[in-house]
């Protein structure tokens, strides 16, 4: 088990005009990736934050205590078919920006090896 901190605006809600499902599976993802880049005998702890950022715009990020994400694969992660797991598709991140930024959104990261990943979202606002 592990730890999922939310941190929603006391503001109230934000309407986006994207695809549902693909944006539940953009989250879907990016959280199961990572909670399974939690070293072994380490307490995975996720923090997900919601908030404004700028005119029609809402920033989601997604932060782990993972072990990073490894230089050399930095400019990879959103490439079709590309994966680091023995068992992954490789299409997880890929789909994701794709739909985000059909969306007219934009998703990107910062990451430090051995302390954790945080993956931005921004989409602009319905109306």
């Amino acid at each position: 088990h592990g730890a999922l901190h939310l941190h929603l605006p006391p503001d109230g809600t934000y309407t986006v005009f994207a695809d549902e499902s693909l944006l539940v599976r953009t989250f879907n993802n990016l959280l199961l990736n990572a909670k399974q880049a939690v070293p072994p005998g380490q307490t995975p702890r996720q923090e997900i934050s919601l908030r404004g950022s700028g005119p029609g715009q809402v920033l989601i990020t997604i932060a782990d205590n993972g072990s990073g994400i490894a230089e050399e694969v930095r400019d990879s992660v959103f490439r079709p078919n590309f994966t680091t797991k023995a068992t992954g598709s490789g299409i997880g991140l890929a789909v994701a920006k794709r739909g985000i930024e059909s969306a007219g959104g934009r998703i990107w990261f910062e990451t430090e090896v051995g302390v954790g990943t945080t993956f931005f979202i921004e989409l602009p606002l319905a109306g």
